[in-house]
This record gives C-alpha cells, sequence and structure tokens, in this order.
C-alpha cells in the first residue's frame, strides 16, 4: 500500500511540476497588469458599461466590514445607487507589489489610493482613502481576464 501511494504521489508531482499547460506566463503577468489599468482608467472615466465588462458575471465584492456583494446587477447598485447621489473619482491609483497565479486564474496583491467627491442632496464632500486589496482573476471562455473577486480594506489615514 505504501508502494503504491508514493507511486501515485510521486507521478502526480512529476504531472504538476513538468506541465506548462497551467503555467502563469510573463504574458499574463502583463494581461492582468494591463486589466487593472484599464479598471482604473474606467472609473476615471466614470465608465460604468466599461466597468462592468472588466467583471465575471458572478463577481463577488467584498468591502471590509460587508456582507459579500454578488453578482454585476449587486455590484452596479452598491457603487452606483439610484438614490440621486454622484461620486466623482478625481484620482484613482492603484500599485500592485504581487501578482501570480496559472493559465487559468490569478490573483494580485496592492495598494490603491483613492480622492472622490461625493454629492448627495445639496451636500458635498471630498475624500480620499488608502486601502489595500486582493484581487482575483479568471480568463473567460475568450482567453481574456476578468476581474473575479475583489477585495479591499481602507487603511488608517
Amino acid at each position: 500500500m505504501n508502494k503504491l501511494f508514493i507511486l501515485l504521489f510521486g507521478s502526480l508531482l512529476c504531472f504538476c511540476t513538468s506541465s506548462d499547460k497551467y503555467k502563469f506566463t510573463p504574458q499574463d503577468q502583463k494581461e492582468i497588469q494591463a486589466l487593472e489599468q484599464e479598471y482604473t482608467r474606467v472609473w476615471l472615466e466614470s465608465d460604468t458599461l466599461g466597468l462592468m465588462n472588466l467583471l465575471t458575471d458572478d463577481i463577488v465584492l467584498q468591502p471590509a466590514g460587508m456582507e459579500p456583494i454578488v453578482g454585476k446587477e449587486a455590484a452596479m447598485n452598491h457603487w452606483f445607487p439610484d438614490d440621486g447621489s454622484k461620486t466623482t473619482i478625481n484620482s484613482y491609483t492603484i500599485t500592485n507589489e504581487e501578482i501570480d497565479g496559472t493559465s487559468e486564474i490569478a490573483y494580485s496583491r496592492g495598494r490603491g489610493d483613492l480622492n472622490f467627491t461625493y454629492e448627495y442632496n445639496d451636500q458635498s464632500g471630498d475624500y480620499q482613502s488608502k486601502s489595500i486589496s486582493l484581487t482575483i482573476y479568471k480568463k473567460n471562455e475568450n482567453g481574456e481576464w476578468k476581474i473575479s473577486k475583489r477585495m479591499w480594506a481602507r487603511l488608517n489615514n
């Protein structure tokens, strides 16, 4: 029994370490970086359709201290509520500190710096938020990377 286990485990180990099929390539990393740049661009340009096109249909947002927000419609309602409020992104930068994964699923860990104006009724305010984030990406059936999960937490400024 032990010899069979060792043989099977050894075969699996050889298969997993020798297969390039699932290897995360420099091209994958460039595509993830480009996706993150597009993510910041669509926010800066208030391009809601462009933003939604960067997400998987089953997107899960996990803001710190909140219940998960699941699906594109829920993400849209969270980010762009139909309550008469208006948020304008004045500046937004994302700095990725780590990007890795496989050829089908990847993640990035990074920091964000967001400056925005929030208007509701007759009141308006400017805000700044520094945050940390963890994002998971999946390749779709067309081979395009999409944002699948995004978690973030605000840092104490």
